[in-house]
């Protein structure tokens, strides 16, 4: 029963921090989003014919030259690993 007992504790603990950085992951999702959602919106009115574009779509894409996801996660990551 000690095997299985430590075993249960063991995972149990893994998913309380997996759902504790689950939250954190997505409150920057979130906050990364709202950025780029406010970039756009600043970028479609300079620009008339951006008016139709929207957050996602092909043509902010192509005309972002950063990779926003990789920030997110970069981001993520150090929150994590950094103590509380």
């Amino acid at each position: 029963m000690q095997i299985k007992d430590a075993v249960t504790a063991a995972k149990n603990t893994w998913l309380l921090e997996l759902r504790n950085v689950s939250g954190q992951v997505g409150l920057l999702a979130l906050e990364a989003m709202d950025l780029r959602t406010r970039r756009w919106k600043a970028r479609k009115d300079k620009d008339p014919q951006l008016k139709l574009s929207r957050v996602g779509g092909a043509v902010e894409l192509i005309t972002n030259e950063k990779v926003e996801c990789e920030h997110v996660f970069d981001a993520a990551r150090q929150q994590i690993n950094s103590p509380l």
